[in-house]
């Protein structure tokens, strides 16, 4: 599996977990990796990581994501566009092996599959207000 494959398993279970009725929303993890045994052990970390990072610091990156909303409250944007966002949040401020130029494009393609017509220009821009002050090395 591709990072780009597996970051699309990680949107997947992150938009997942807003719906779960499961008590513990990592057991969404453990349901994803019973039924795709085939996944090697490196893809497997990425996405784990990934999901329990982001929903271990949720509540910073929801508040970084609504305090640089322009004209948009929190509430009012879609589960999958919340989902993206705050994946592609996760991967600039709490993974370091990742660009942020990457984590920004490959959210913005995440965008174009998963939401509507107008969806990426606006994931973009939310993005760039959020990465607006961060140099990348």
């Amino acid at each position: 599996m591709t990072r780009r494959e597996a970051r699309k398993r990680a949107f997947e279970l992150i938009f997942k977990m807003d719906f779960s009725y499961l008590t513990d929303k990592f057991d969404q993890l453990d349901i994803f990796f019973d039924e795709n045994e085939e996944i090697d052990e490196e893809t497997k970390n990425y996405i784990m990581n990934t999901v329990k990072g982001v929903y271990d610091n949720v509540e910073n990156i929801d508040k970084m994501i609504d305090e640089n909303l322009k004209g948009w409250k929190f509430d009012r944007l879609t589960k999958v566009d919340k989902s993206i966002l705050r994946l592609v949040v996760f991967e600039i401020y709490y993974s370091k092996d990742i660009p942020m130029g990457v984590a920004i494009n490959e959210g913005i393609e995440i965008t174009k599959e998963y939401s509507t017509d107008d969806a990426p220009s606006f994931i973009n821009g939310v993005l760039g207000t959020i990465t607006s002050n961060i140099k990348e090395v």
